[in-house]
């Protein structure tokens, strides 16, 4: 039996309800959060005599990522070499970009987008203020 184009879209409103993409926009947020604090720890190996406290107050002061991954790089250029250094460039250009895509997540407002067929699209706009 084939689907009429209002089951399929029924099914499409079904498949990514707004809960699905709240659900995924949290999943997001916790894993940036997870990047940060891997990062930190990569700080803290990095600073070597500094213990946690001390290297959590000067990570942590840093107000944006950007902040932090340029208090960690610094700690990487007189630390790694060879390789290693290569491996933490690859990384640090990763973490740039990402940070980008975290920042829409983090800054950008969700808006239900309704269409004329009864289709529901979520989309991260601006904010007003």
């Amino acid at each position: 039996m084939s689907k009429t184009k209002d089951e399929n879209t029924s099914k499409v409103q079904r498949e990514f309800a707004p809960d699905d993409f709240y659900r995924a926009f949290a999943i997001a947020i916790l894993q940036w959060q997870a990047v940060e604090h891997t990062l930190y720890t990569l700080f803290y190996k990095l600073v070597g005599g500094a213990t946690l406290e001390e290297s959590g107050i000067k990570y942590y002061a840093c107000p944006t990522f950007g902040k932090k991954l340029a208090l960690v790089n610094d700690a990487a250029r007189t630390s790694l070499v060879g390789e290693t250094a290569d491996q933490w460039r690859r990384l640090k250009s990763e973490l740039k970009t990402s940070c980008k895509d975290r920042n829409a997540l983090a800054h950008l407002t969700a808006v239900a987008d309704f269409h004329e067929n009864g289709s529901l699209e979520l989309v991260l706009t601006p904010g007003i203020f």
